[in-house]
């Protein structure tokens, strides 16, 4: 059987085991959410880059289908030129004027498909970044729950230390009748008392030196 002393020795040691998991679980909580915290980012950075290419894409389709629209005008110019068809009033004008509207209808169509798809990626960034926030929040919280939690368990450690070492001997408390006299005795707590016949406790006489605790 264990001494006292070992026993404090045990205690203590069991404390700190007890202190130190708590706060190694908080650290690993932690660096979870910060692990998914940054394959959130990693995500938000995806879906910019993929918004930075819809608007790539959108502007060289522009460019492309300007292009193209050009070589058009001018082919229809030349056409126009060699019929003696004068394309500054009349019939000639009026096709001029539905083909640049058809060109801003196109034009118009290429901007907004490019604008609906860049937006929807950045609006799926912008949720990664909110719950990469979260999760960092979060595992913070983690850690600094542990640390009072292990806070809590040190001063209680240190307080049943000091206990079970008779550091609050000197408190009293009413545990036993006098059988004789009829009257309550106050028992020192933790600290080991005999009891003799000369107290007028006859019924305790074989539990001398016997630690009664409250």
């Amino acid at each position: 059987m264990c001494g006292p002393t070992a026993g404090l020795v045990m205690s203590g040691v069991s404390g700190i085991m007890q202190i130190q998991s708590t706060l190694a679980e908080g650290k690993a909580k932690q660096d979870a959410y910060n692990a998914q915290a940054r394959e959130a980012m990693m995500n938000n950075d995806l879906a910019m880059k993929q918004s930075e290419e819809a608007y790539f894409r959108g502007g060289k389709e522009r460019d492309q289908y300007e292009r193209q629209f050009g070589q058009y005008q001018g082919t229809q110019n030349a056409v126009a030129g060699a019929m003696g068809r004068d394309n500054t009033s009349g019939s000639g004008l009026d096709l001029v004027l539905q083909d640049l509207a058809a060109k801003d209808e196109d034009i118009f169509a290429i901007n907004y498909n490019t604008t609906q798809e860049a937006y929807a990626a950045q609006s799926q960034a912008a949720e990664y970044r909110q719950n990469a926030s979260n999760l960092k929040t979060a595992g913070k919280n983690a850690r600094k729950m542990a640390k009072y939690e292990a806070t809590m368990k040190g001063i209680g450690t240190a307080f049943s230390l000091a206990d079970s070492a008779g550091l609050f001997a000197g408190s009293t408390k009413t545990n036993f009748l006098d059988p004789k006299a009829e009257t309550k005795l106050n028992i020192m707590k933790n600290k080991p008392r005999k009891w003799t016949n000369s107290q007028g406790v006859d019924n305790f006489n074989s539990f001398s030196d016997v630690r009664y605790t409250t």
